[in-house]
C-alpha cells in the first residue's frame, strides 16, 4: 500500500469565545463556553478523537494485516475509554482507513453505539491526506463527535502542525482530541488521553 507524500498545510490556531452560562460539556468536563461559538452563541465546533490503529500481526508478507491478539485487546480498551468519556452518544461518527487493522480497532467502538464504521480511503493515511480530512470534518454539524482511526504518518503531521508533537502520541490506540473550528477549518489539539492496555490473557 505504497503512497507518495506530498506537503499540505492546514492552518492551526487556538482561538476561544466564551459564552456566559456555559455548563459543563459532558464530553470532557471542560465548560461549553470554552468551545468556539457562532453570533448566536452556538458551538461552531466538532470534536475528533483521533487515535492510530491497534498493534496488527507482524506478517511481512501481507501489506494488510489483521491485529494481533494483543491488537484485540488494545482495540477494546480503546472502546471502553471512549465510552468512559462520551457517555451516551447517540450521533457518534465512527471512521476508519480502508486497512483492515484500522477498521478492526474501529469496530468495538462502532458497536458500542450501535453504528456502522465508515470508511474513508483518503483521508487517514498519509500528511498529504490531511487536507481531505479537514475537508471532509467542515461537513459536520456543530457539535458533531468523531472518533478516527487512521495512521501514525498522518497523526504526526497533525500533531506537527498543532506545534504538539511533545504532547500528543502515535502509538497504538491512544487518543489524540482535537477541536475544529467550523468556520475557518481551524484544527486545534486539545489534549492527549492515554489509553491503559491491560496484558492479553
Amino acid at each position: 500500500m505504497a503512497r507518495s507524500l506530498s506537503a499540505a498545510t492546514v492552518a492551526l490556531v487556538r482561538t476561544h469565545v466564551p459564552r456566559p452560562g456555559a455548563t459543563p460539556d459532558a464530553l470532557s468536563g471542560e465548560p461549553v463556553g470554552d468551545l468556539l461559538a457562532d453570533d448566536d452563541g452556538r458551538p461552531s465546533t466538532a470534536r475528533v478523537y483521533l487515535a492510530r490503529h491497534a498493534e496488527p500481526v507482524d506478517d511481512r508478507r501481507d501489506d494488510d494485516p489483521l491485529l494481533s491478539e494483543k491488537g484485540a485487546t488494545q482495540a477494546a480498551a480503546l472502546a471502553e475509554a471512549l465510552q468512559g468519556r462520551l457517555g451516551s452518544r447517540p450521533n457518534l461518527v465512527v471512521w476508519a482507513s480502508d486497512t483492515h487493522r484500522s477498521q478492526r480497532t474501529a469496530e468495538p467502538v462502532a458497536a458500542a453505539y450501535d453504528t456502522a464504521v465508515q470508511v474513508r480511503c483518503d483521508a487517514l493515511f498519509e500528511p498529504r491526506d490531511r487536507r481531505t480530512l479537514i475537508a471532509m470534518l467542515m461537513q459536520l454539524d456543530p457539535g458533531a463527535v468523531v472518533v478516527a482511526i487512521g495512521h501514525a504518518p498522518l497523526i504526526r503531521a497533525l500533531l506537527s502542525d498543532a506545534g504538539a508533537a511533545g504532547r500528543g502520541s502515535d502509538a497504538y490506540c491512544q487518543i489524540n482530541l482535537f477541536e475544529l473550528d467550523l468556520m475557518t477549518g481551524a484544527l486545534r489539539f486539545d489534549k492527549l488521553i492515554e489509553v491503559a492496555v491491560e496484558p492479553a490473557g
